[in-house]
């Protein structure tokens, strides 16, 4: 399981629920501050919403759910809520690539309590390339809807065989890439 802050005062919790037969799930629920805390008095967090936990992503059949590498993140800092959830998927060939979901995140306007947490668009592919292995990743957010995903990459087309690469995401746009720099 992960814990991440979300927003100024929310925690997002995220984890993986299920079975080989009946597939596996990242699932996640937030709780949210009523916003009834000054200076650190009357602080607390309100119970998830009825509707909670949610399914944030079904991941396909056969993924190892052992070697998942897993990760969770907040995105747009205190203006946001929102969630961004990466883990590991065997890309049909002789390797395995990094794979994103935004997660947006419905709080009640005049409360704060969630609402929802549902997938927003199709899950994506960080790595640049299919060709080899990207694993070992770690996800920061960033302000706007992005992030940045870090990962090592086994391909030797353009790389030496294993290279650390960070790309930073807009989960707005169609086309993914802003940045990429190989080390």
């Amino acid at each position: 399981a992960h814990i991440v802050s979300a927003g100024a005062v929310n925690l997002g919790i995220s984890w993986v629920t299920g079975t080989a037969e009946a597939g596996y799930k990242i699932m996640g629920t937030m709780f949210a501050s009523p916003g009834t805390g000054l200076n650190g008095e009357g602080f607390g967090l309100a119970a998830p919403a009825a509707g909670a936990p949610y399914v944030l992503q079904e991941l396909p059949f056969g993924v190892d759910i052992s070697n998942l590498e897993f990760n969770v993140s907040n995105l747009s800092g205190e203006d946001s809520e929102d969630l961004v959830v990466t883990w590991k998927q065997n890309n049909g060939g002789d390797g395995a690539d990094v794979m994103a979901r935004h997660i947006r995140v419905t709080l009640d306007p005049v409360t704060g309590q969630l609402l929802s947490m549902l997938p927003e668009g199709n899950a994506i592919k960080v790595n640049a390339t299919a060709e080899g292995t990207q694993d070992q990743n770690s996800i920061a957010g960033l302000l706007g809807d992005r992030f940045i995903s870090v990962y090592r990459d086994d391909n030797n087309s353009y790389t030496d065989g294993g290279d650390i690469i960070a790309r930073v995401i807009d989960t707005r746009a169609t086309v993914c890439i802003e940045g990429e720099t190989g080390t």
